[in-house]
């Protein structure tokens, strides 16, 4: 892909964000996430803590059902402490290699898309969902998914530096997209936001080597 043709893709990806967040919180997209709470999370109940940042589970992965222990051991990797952890790891890992540009990159490109997703979930509030007549709140302010913006950029990233390692990493984003709507940390279009936040970071991480480059 040509230094323009990055661009532009950063760009269409920052409008479709942009766009999904309005039909998020004006409530258009609602029936697809009530959907999900109808029937894809059986084991959620109105007093299910929300999914912010910061909370149950951000050092230890929470246990319940056999399919939610797994579900929440297999995305835990992607839990703000954890994943931070394990990036700073492989940028050491970079810099240790001579490959500071691209350490540093990572380093920045993280900061940023942790920092949309905190302000998202700050400013951002969709309409809310219901178990049953019972107002959920969990939701309220859940989107962008923060575990699916920091999995992908970590499976990005250990992608890059091991290219062995892809096939795995595949399987583990494949596996834990959907595992984050089963076991009730976020909605469908939570990890859709999350999706494009990625994919407008990895693209901009892109752009910026294209440019350096000339």
């Amino acid at each position: 892909m040509s230094e323009r043709a990055t661009i532009v893709a950063a760009a269409v990806v920052a409008g479709a964000f942009a766009l999904l967040a309005f039909l998020v919180v004006h409530g258009t997209l609602n029936g697809i996430d009530q959907y999900a709470v109808d029937h894809w999370m059986r084991h959620l109940s109105p007093t299910t803590g929300s999914s912010s940042p910061i909370g149950k589970g951000l050092f230890v992965p929470q246990l319940g059902s056999p399919i939610q222990t797994f579900c929440n051991v297999w995305t835990y990797p992607a839990s703000a402490a954890l994943s931070t952890a394990l990036l700073l790891a492989v940028c050491v890992y970079l810099l240790r290699h001579g490959r500071r540009t691209v350490a540093y990159g990572w380093l920045a490109l993280w900061a940023v898309g942790n920092g949309v997703e905190i302000v998202g979930k700050h400013m951002l509030r969709r309409p809310v969902l219901h178990v049953g007549t019972v107002a959920l709140h969990a939701f309220d302010h859940s989107f962008p998914s923060g575990h699916t913006l920091r999995g992908l950029l970590l499976a990005a990233l250990v992608a890059t530096a091991w290219r062995a390692t892809r096939p795995f990493v595949a399987v583990w984003v494949a596996v834990a997209l959907p595992a984050l709507v089963i076991n009730a940390a976020h909605t469908p279009t939570d990890i859709a936001g999350g999706i494009l936040v990625a994919t407008f970071a990895l693209l901009s991480l892109r752009a910026i080597g294209q440019l350096q480059a000339q």
